[in-house]
């Protein structure tokens, strides 16, 4: 057994799920960027951040790693509690 199916990912179909996500945020993606609203892809835009970016640079480093590990620590809890609520509403048959 392969570490992803350890996490309850199910590699079955994705890439269907894959193309077919892509597929339904195509209009989307067209209509922020036909109307001038893309100014930037900022995945760590929060309300400190530009502090924390203003502060020099060891305090800049530091505070984006403290900003990168609480993230991603939340990140992965709640996608593997979002999992583990859908694997209980729709088990997988094996």
């Amino acid at each position: 057994m392969n570490r992803i199916n350890e996490l309850w990912i199910e590699t079955k179909n994705a890439f269907k799920v894959i193309v077919g996500t892509m597929i339904c945020f195509i209009p989307l993606i067209c209509y922020i960027f036909l109307s001038g609203q893309f100014d930037g892809y900022h995945p760590f835009n929060v309300i400190i951040t530009k502090d924390v970016m203003n502060s020099g640079i060891p305090f800049s480093i530091i505070g984006m790693a403290i900003i990168i590990l609480v993230w991603g620590f939340f990140e992965g809890f709640n996608y593997a509690v979002i999992c583990e609520k859908i694997n209980r509403r729709y088990p997988s048959k094996k």
